[in-house]
């Protein structure tokens, strides 16, 4: 009888390269979202008359 062995290549979840590239791309948007509230943020102020 011969042996059968799976070589099997599956992988589950995420590489480390995977997992920081998603990590960065989490980031920028974060902060680009971030930014944009601080500008609105800093309109309604503004328009409020300077609280």
């Amino acid at each position: 009888m011969k042996k059968i062995i799976k070589n099997t290549d599956s992988k589950k979840g995420f590489n480390l390269v995977e997992l920081i590239c998603v990590i960065a791309i989490i980031c920028i948007i974060a902060g680009a979202i971030l930014f944009n509230y601080i500008h609105i943020f800093r309109n309604v102020i503004d328009a409020l008359g300077g609280i």
